[in-house]
């Protein structure tokens, strides 16, 4: 299976950074960075249609127009033929949004900003659990 890699973040240095990292640890991997969620939906929608694809997407709740929660709720109702994990990456500390991030199927992971090389290799991105 061919694994995609989507960075969602409104803050362009936050996802500079983030790619950064990724990237240095799995340098043979392609990333895809969207300013908003809407940009990535219609990323999704193009690519969507490719069998054994699976897209890792790492999300940003606090964002304008099309929020993190209003993303997942959009891809659970219209992209839910997919194989899609997400890692929410965040700077919300609020123990609500990591509980309502459990009430969704494809959040893998709730992660504080910022990101960094260890929390990166916490995921274990290349284990079978993926089949990159």
């Amino acid at each position: 299976m061919k694994t995609k890699y989507l960075f969602i973040d409104d803050d362009q240095i936050t996802t500079l950074i983030n790619k950064r990292i990724f990237q240095k640890e799995f340098p043979e991997e392609n990333t895809y960075d969207f300013s908003s969620a809407s940009l990535a939906l219609n990323f999704l929608n193009e690519n969507g249609n490719r069998k054994n694809l699976l897209f890792i997407i790492f999300l940003d709740i606090n964002m304008p127009e099309i929020n993190g929660w209003e993303f997942m709720e959009i891809l659970e109702k219209d992209f839910s033929h997919l194989n899609i994990i997400i890692h929410l990456l965040t700077s919300s500390i609020d123990q609500n949004d990591q509980k309502k991030a459990q009430g969704y199927k494809s959040v893998d992971s709730y992660i504080l900003k910022p990101l960094n090389r260890f929390k990166l290799l916490e995921l274990d991105l290349k284990s079978e659990t993926y089949a990159g």
